[in-house]
């Protein structure tokens, strides 16, 4: 009996210089490769080799809407299962193995969980909750102008460690400073539409300048929440309020840190919650240390201008009084 096809989908544009790796990574392993250019103008579409039936090329009017492109990729789609790779993006070689015998099993008995593989930016991240292969159906649809994402309702991620999708795409200062606007457009345009929706706000950090105040009404934004998170957002809810708590250490307001990062790990026992709380506390109690030192000092330096009550005879003891006197001014000057 034939198994269900598995079409690869590629959204793609001026990807001359890694197209061709992302093509032969998966043309042994797919049934067709789904290729949707949204207006190259290098020679990314001269280069795809014309002369394989699995390969079909389909042109996209791009309207600055990445869930439209995505969502007409899925529509061309021919086969039930799916998987969506991006052009700057190769499925490793350890993963081409067994890959389709991997999707059937992944489906048996589980036809609507949405599979996350593991994304390697091959720079020491890893990124395991974004959704790339899945079961077409009239009832999920990518959504967002850009950042965008697959969703219908009750959907479930589960990650899929073992196939491993290798992310190249370092693009040259021009080229960044170009995304970044024109994500940051879209962003906006999202939120236009969407205002309310924490997952678009996230995002906005990545782009937004620090001294942009708009940047930091949203981490402020996200340290309101109440904890635990909820499923929806926990993600990005964990994200920011761990940025919440740098920004502030970054700026040595140490008492609002330990704030949130004592909260933070009040309700997530895990490392990254356990150093935010750790770091906060001991800067924290360092200031209030050095502080109450100086303030020490000060007043050590003006009982001079005391007076000695003649009628009080159980005084401290002189020796007592020069030892601690002593180790005070050297622990000062250490700390100084």
């Amino acid at each position: 009996m034939n198994k269900p096809w598995i079409s690869a989908l590629i959204i793609v544009r001026n990807a001359e210089h890694s197209i061709l790796r992302t093509i032969d990574s998966i043309i042994d392993v797919t049934d067709e490769i789904i290729i949707v250019d949204t207006g190259s103008v290098d020679d990314t579409l001269n280069i795809i080799p014309k002369n394989n039936k699995k390969i079909k090329i389909n042109s996209y009017q791009w309207d600055d809407n990445f869930s439209k492109a995505r969502n007409y990729a899925i529509d061309l789609a021919s086969g039930p299962y799916c998987f969506v790779i991006d052009a700057d993006e190769y499925l490793a070689d350890e993963s081409r193995k067994g890959f389709r015998d991997r999707l059937y099993s992944l489906f048996c008995g589980q036809e609507r969980t949405l599979y996350a593989p593991a994304i390697d930016n091959m720079n020491g991240s890893v990124l395991k909750n974004n959704a790339r292969i899945f079961m077409k159906r009239a009832s999920l649809k990518y959504k967002g102008f850009v950042h965008e994402y697959l969703y219908e309702d009750g959907y479930d991620i589960e990650h899929v460690p073992e196939i491993v999708v290798n992310h190249t795409g370092y693009l040259r200062d021009g080229e960044l400073d170009e995304k970044k606007n024109r994500n940051l457009r879209l962003l906006k345009r999202q939120l236009d539409e969407t205002p309310t929706e924490l997952r678009w706000k996230y995002f906005m950090l990545r782009y937004l300048d620090m001294d942009d105040k708009q940047f930091e009404n949203i981490l402020y934004e996200f340290g309101t929440l109440p904890l635990p998170y909820s499923s929806d957002i926990e993600i990005y809810a964990l994200n920011v309020k761990s940025r919440l708590i740098t920004y502030l250490l970054d700026r040595s307001n140490f008492n609002d840190a330990y704030s949130h990062a004592k909260a933070l790990f009040g309700s997530y026992k895990d490392k990254n919650s356990f150093f935010l709380h750790f770091i906060s506390l001991y800067l924290m109690s360092t200031q209030r240390y050095h502080n109450d030192m100086l303030d020490l000092k000060k007043a050590l330096d003006d009982v001079s201008r005391y007076p000695q009550d003649a009628f009080i005879i159980e005084t401290i003891d002189d020796q007592v009084i020069s030892a601690v006197v002593d180790s005070f001014r050297l622990d000062l000057e250490y700390i100084t």
